[in-house]
């Protein structure tokens, strides 16, 4: 373990590199170009999980990382649905796999006479099913839906869709569980920022929150009583929040020196990173990873400087969590674009 301070310590694997994706009853999934690993025990040890279609332009120019990272070659959500069957997601599309198969294979969407974005996130439900929200540039701010499969992801139908100019893309699905349905988290300018809760059905939709950056999320924590997230903007200061699932009171909690686009439950530890972007009012140069026990009391407990290479062109500096949670009290997470770490897998112990 290398220790960074008083408060955390971590060591990245030498025998795995990669982006942490998921985590399912205790087995740890990254991708490594078009590549799925998995990992059953910790990390000691890696078995190959599954290959992903990819142009040949992206396979030859993957050969070097910093052209993977030019053209975002890399696997960015998987979801594992309780029943095997896998769902992924690249730049280029989006993939099923069966609980036996390494190959995937492209699924099989509805027409719509308009391009489709592919998913950001993806959320395998309590019902099996596979949900996701279309994420993409969307300048012409055409009409973005939500899809739905229930066969494994081979079929996806359009359950929901918000009309052109609406919203530009939606971030991700949370499920609740106990209120049986699903937190739906959109994006980017203000009026198109909310958090918004759809039926279990996929029928009924009502916005909770709208309309400021303070409501820009990607990622969500769904308690009891209230959702907890960390904001995504790189237009203004950026806090975690606490919001009331009825009223939809919003709470300040702490305020973060960067976006939060990743976070994850692991054990009794709520976890959020943040990212390094531009905000011409708050210029850091690192990305930073904050815990908390009771999801309300927050603290910064490491941070990592961001590589020499260009934001625009070569990805944004990130500490990646995974789109999951974990029964264990120790923190994995990957390296996008840090010093010493782009591309590597750790695992980390709070104390």
């Amino acid at each position: 373990m290398k220790k960074m301070n008083s408060r955390f310590e971590y060591k990245a694997f030498s025998n795995i590199s990669g982006r942490v994706l998921a985590i399912h009853r205790g087995r740890i999934y990254v991708g490594y170009k078009n590549r799925l690993y998995v990992s059953a025990d910790d990390g000691k040890t890696w078995q190959f999980a599954g290959v992903l279609p990819a142009s040949r332009l992206c396979r030859y120019t993957g050969i070097s990382r910093l052209c993977a990272r030019l053209l975002r070659y890399e696997p960015r959500a998987l979801a594992v649905s309780d029943n095997g069957y896998k769902l992924a997601a690249t730049r280029e599309g989006i993939y099923w796999a069966d609980a036996q198969e390494i190959y995937f294979h492209s699924v099989q969407l509805p027409n719509l006479n308009r391009p489709v974005y592919f998913p950001m996130t993806i959320l395998a439900d309590s019902a099996n099913r596979f949900l996701w929200g279309e994420y993409g540039s969307n300048p012409e701010r055409q009409a973005v839906g939500i899809f739905v499969s229930s066969n494994g992801g081979k079929l996806h139908q359009l359950a929901y869709e918000f009309s052109a100019g609406d919203v530009r893309h939606i971030h991700g699905l949370y499920e609740d569980v106990d209120k049986k349905g699903f937190w739906v988290a959109t994006g980017d300018k203000d009026k198109e920022s909310g958090i918004g809760w759809l039926s279990s059905d996929l029928k009924d939709f009502s916005w909770l929150v709208r309309g400021n950056q303070k409501y820009r999320a990607v990622s969500i924590f769904v308690e009891k009583d209230c959702i907890i997230y960390a904001t995504d903007t790189e237009t203004d200061y950026n806090y975690i929040y606490r919001c009331d699932k009825n009223s939809g009171m919003v709470e300040k909690l702490a305020e973060i020196p960067g976006s939060c686009i990743y976070a994850a439950k692991f054990g009794n530890w709520y976890a959020v990173s943040t990212t390094v972007e531009k905000f011409y009012n708050f210029k850091t140069n690192m990305a930073t990873l904050w815990l908390s026990q009771n999801g309300v009391d927050w603290k910064q407990i490491w941070e990592c400087e961001k590589d020499i290479w260009p934001k625009k062109y070569f990805q944004y500096g990130s500490i990646v969590l995974p789109r999951s949670s974990w029964q264990h009290d120790k923190i994995v997470f990957s390296g996008q674009a840090l010093k010493e770490l782009d591309n590597r897998i750790c695992i980390g112990q709070p104390f």
